[in-house]
């Protein structure tokens, strides 16, 4: 048993996300920076060490566009970095912890925003509350993120197969980036996912000519976009419709 004492937790990580995610001033780039970061995080030290060309070829970026991406992110206050002396070489991320009532002074934040703009805040909350808007006010499944394809994991108490949905739409959202949109629009629109653990996921196809292709040609995107999700899967499978037993793409 390892007796070291664990600097930045799971918690700390789903914490830190979310405060990237949701920050007014960061973006789409920013987020998915984020996520990199955490998917190469040592708990026991708190900090990650990884190339800049590295992330940038993961998150489909220029390396300009990235070094933004940091500077920004250390303007905030959300991260600090040691840079490297030499091109090629790794630099080292630490991630700062927001603190635990970072989501009141958010709010607070917006509060006074609104005031300062000669809005309600009761007013808005009574314009914005419509039945269809309701399903986080009875336990429904949260919205996703701001700033991201992603969307949050579903609630314990949900099904395996919705909870595979869930990843699968975040999932897409990295294989677009990969294949362009274009392409994950033709061949995934309208695979449905069977299951996800922490080493393997499970899709289905509508067509054989479709999950036969998915198998050959997209295996490598749809994987290394999975793994973007969840870093320790190992493997993706196809199934075809009407075939039950499970189908390893190759």
């Amino acid at each position: 048993m390892n007796g070291r004492p664990i600097i930045f937790g799971p918690g700390d990580k789903l914490r830190w996300l979310e405060r990237v995610a949701s920050h007014d001033a960061t973006t789409d780039v920013d987020t998915r920076f984020a996520v990199i970061i955490m998917s190469r995080l040592d708990k026991f030290k708190g900090s990650a060490l990884v190339a800049q060309i590295s992330v940038a070829t993961l998150i489909h970026c220029g390396v300009r566009t990235l070094y933004d991406s940091s500077r920004r992110l250390e303007r905030l206050g959300l991260l600090r970095i040691q840079r490297s002396r030499g091109k090629g070489y790794a630099n080292i991320y630490w991630p700062i912890k927001p603190p635990d009532d970072w989501r009141l002074a958010a709010d607070q934040t917006k509060h006074d925003q609104r005031l300062a703009a000669g809005q309600n805040d009761d007013d808005r909350q009574i314009a914005a509350v419509r039945p269809a808007d309701c399903s986080t006010l009875t336990g429904g499944q949260p919205p996703p993120l701001p700033n991201t394809t992603k969307s949050y994991l579903s609630a314990p108490q949900q099904s395996a197969s919705s909870e595979a949905e869930t990843a699968w739409n975040s999932i897409r959202g990295w294989l677009a980036n990969e294949i362009g949109p274009d392409k994950c629009r033709s061949w995934f629109e309208t695979v449905t996912a069977e299951s996800i653990t922490d080493d393997e996921l499970v899709l289905r196809g509508q067509r054989k000519f479709q999950t036969d292709t998915i198998a050959g040609q997209f295996y490598g995107p749809v994987l290394r976009a999975a793994q973007a999700y969840r870093p320790s899967i190992q493997r993706v499978r196809v199934l075809p419709p009407d075939d039950p037993s499970a189908r390893p793409a190759r």
